[in-house]
């Protein structure tokens, strides 16, 4: 199903664990999981891993890559050859997705030089650079002011519009409320 959806809930309520799950970190203890009515065990890592793009709370920023290079890995397939480079589809899709997270203008700079906020929409833009059917964000808004949430909320929303799912694991009610419908 295609849409914005929020994962609501208190701290240790699970949100993280079932966002693992999904992506396949994590093995079901029990149920299953359907996606598009197949048994996710049944996909293994490397299918989930071709329909999810998964950012985790607490990510660790790449120390020696730009925000291009870090959207650029975004565009990396396994079973390409290890010393892959982005050709000239990926490195327009690492251009439009810098401007939709609006980064274009740290395209240079390291990752780790920027503030939390740059950071949010740089791993933004990694994962929108995937292509992936679906977005897995957990608890992705933790460093991002308001006027900075709402914007990540509207790309998200533009996103899930063009047919994109995205499930976003929040606190940010007033926000969920407004951009996920209810």
């Amino acid at each position: 199903n295609n849409g914005l959806t929020c994962l609501l809930g208190a701290n240790g309520a699970g949100k993280s664990t079932l966002m693992r799950v999904l992506s396949g970190e994590v093995r079901p203890s029990s149920g299953s999981i359907l996606i598009d009515g197949e048994d996710s065990r049944r996909l293994g890592r490397r299918g989930l891993a071709s329909t999810f793009a998964a950012l985790p709370q607490g990510v660790q920023d790449p120390p020696y890559l730009t925000v291009r290079q870090l959207v650029a890995m975004g565009r990396f397939r396994p079973g390409r050859r290890p010393w892959w480079r982005p050709g000239p589809r990926d490195l327009r899709a690492v251009d439009t997705y810098l401007a939709r997270c609006d980064v274009s203008v740290l395209a240079d700079r390291l990752v780790s030089q920027l503030s939390g906020g740059e950071k949010q929409r740089t791993w933004l833009a990694f994962c929108l650079a995937q292509e992936k059917r679906a977005l897995l964000l957990d608890e992705s808004l933790d460093a991002l002011d308001f006027r900075a949430r709402r914007a990540f909320f509207r790309v998200l929303a533009e996103v899930a519009a063009e047919g994109q799912s995205v499930l976003l694991a929040t606190h940010d009610l007033g926000l969920a409320r407004e951009f996920a419908g209810w």
